[in-house]
């Protein structure tokens, strides 16, 4: 059974179609010599000893490589061949120009879009990579590492950039064929399934990356460190990495254990990202177009490239021009008015991607089309819009970059949470947008933010709902989950969202208290008194 976490090097169809040929090719050509004979003896004519041999032949052949596929020295040969053609494609792409790859041929058509590179490299990501490899590469490496930065830094595209690295290594590609990326942002279910399978030795000779570790739950942080720290002798996987972002946005509490990160530093298996400076992505997309360098120079932070630079500048400079939607977008997450306006359709998309991602980072087909559908029914001003015309700005943002497919437990699109968060920030009350689009946008982000908050919690998801309560202003709802997102210890995440809400509209008589207590326990106890 496939693995859903598993990352495809070639497009889907390929890759199922290289599996169905690593188990069927030989007992299908084996059936096939030994069926006539089969179908001759079922007929009554007579067969000689030696054709019903080679009838019996066939069968045995087929049942014999089915076994003898499970053992490491048959098995590994076989995956070997297959990895070695998955290398071929992935060599005969270059993935360091573009998205589209006009000029790739079939082999970049056969290359997933998760793995075309980014335009805006930098040097910490390249040498986070290259020690990364080198770690696959120790036969007797078995320690784990910590990958840390702020949202944005290029944690995510790091995991994505090993993988290219491995399976374009002479010896290492066969490890490239067996990446597999768990996003702990998904679900609980995703942590539960790493941690099982880690403990039983399925993912031994993997590589294993882990993304936004600092949503571990108590008890998988608890397992895991019995695992690598308690129990040295085992070795879970043949390289495991995990991405994470400081302590201030862990789930847990003062008292949390995270021996597991205290053992990476101590091993020297820990590396920090600090993203590409601000200049080097402004210079890159100010050959294409001076003016949209100088709007989104003004996303920068600190002379360091925030997530929305960088996103909207890699849409930029793959497309090689600025299209309207994405001089729109601009214009929006700036706050500045733009002739002529925005178009509702493109408002309205945005309101339901930044709801969609928001502590969340991706979302399924399925949650894409209830949440157009809703829109359109639901919210009617300025006037209908339909469901074809949302889908077709969506087809819009899809074709530009600026929402990303990756196929991981059926397609899931991608659309950066520090973009929807911005998105949030700038967009509702905004004085850009004319009353009746800006009403739309909050409507529509209301609409489907409340359809998250009605989704089952699995353990664990308390923080999330109260998170997407306090984006949305759901008042019922933010006093209904907050004990017990507190109780999950992610203050440190919870403070930033309300502080950001504080903007947006005027917190009730709950929300301060909530307020309160968040800057109590996060040790800001002046401005707690101040607010109580």
């Amino acid at each position: 059974m496939l693995d859903n976490a598993h990352l495809d090097i070639v497009v889907k169809p390929l890759d199922r179609a290289l599996v169905l040929l690593r188990f069927g090719l030989v007992p299908l050509i084996a059936l096939c010599i030994s069926l006539p004979i089969i179908s001759s003896a079922l007929d009554g004519s007579g067969l000689g000893g030696r054709n019903v041999l080679i009838g019996l032949a066939g069968p045995l052949v087929a049942a014999a490589y089915l076994l003898l596929l499970q053992m490491e020295s048959v098995g590994g040969q076989v995956d070997r061949v297959v990895a070695s053609v998955q290398r071929r494609i992935a060599t005969a792409c270059d993935h360091d120009y573009g998205s589209r790859h006009k000029e790739g041929g079939l082999a970049c058509r056969l290359t997933p879009e998760i793995f075309h590179a980014p335009l805006f490299r930098y040097e910490a990501q390249t040498e986070v990579v290259s020690d990364l490899a080198h770690a696959c590469r120790e036969l007797d490496s078995g320690c784990f590492w910590f990958v840390e930065g702020r949202g944005g830094t290029g944690k995510t595209r790091t995991a994505l950039r090993l993988v290219q690295a491995l399976i374009r290594d002479n010896q290492l590609f066969e490890y490239g064929c067996r990446c597999y990326l768990y996003d702990l942002s998904r679900s609980s279910s995703v942590q539960t399934e790493l941690v099982s399978k880690l403990r039983r030795g399925r993912l031994a000779q993997a590589v294993v990356m882990v993304d936004n570790f600092h949503l571990v739950a108590a008890t998988e942080l608890q397992e895991l460190t019995d695992l690598l720290v308690d129990r040295r002798e085992s070795r879970p996987a043949r390289l495991l990495v995990f991405f994470t972002r400081p302590g201030d946005a862990w789930n847990l509490g003062p008292g949390g254990d995270i021996r597991l990160l205290s053992e990476a530093k101590s091993a020297d298996c820990y590396v920090e990202l600090g993203g590409p400076q601000a200049r080097v992505v402004e210079d890159g997309i100010s050959k294409i177009d001076e003016r949209a360098s100088e709007l989104v120079a003004g996303l920068r932070k600190n002379g360091t490239a925030s997530a929305a630079q960088l996103h909207l500048a890699q849409v930029i400079a793959r497309n090689g021009s600025v299209s309207p939607d994405v001089l729109a977008i601009i214009h929006l997450v700036l706050g500045t008015r733009m002739d002529p306006e925005p178009s509702a359709d493109l408002v309205v998309l945005l309101a339901i991607l930044a709801s969609l991602s928001v502590h969340r980072g991706s979302f399924s087909r399925s949650d894409l089309r209830k949440a157009i559908r809703l829109v359109a029914h639901e919210v009617k001003d300025p006037g209908p819009l339909g469901t074809r015309q949302l889908r077709a700005s969506f087809r819009r943002l899809r074709r530009l970059g600026l929402v990303v497919r990756i196929d991981s437990d059926g397609p899931r699109y991608v659309f950066h949470e520090e973009l929807a968060e911005l998105c949030i920030d700038q967009l509702t009350h905004s004085l850009a947008l004319a009353p009746p689009v800006r009403v739309t946008f909050e409507a529509s982000l209301r609409v489907v933010g409340e359809t998250r908050l009605k989704e089952p919690l699995a353990p664990g998801d308390a923080v999330e709902a109260w998170l997407v309560a306090t984006e949305i202003g759901d008042q019922e709802a933010l006093v209904e989950r907050f004990e017990e997102a507190l109780a999950d210890g992610a203050m440190k995440r919870m403070l930033p969202c309300l502080r950001r809400a504080e903007k947006r509209y005027t917190l009730s008589p709950s929300q301060r208290l909530q307020l309160a207590i968040l800057l109590d326990r996060t040790g800001e106890f002046a401005e707690s008194r101040a607010v109580f």
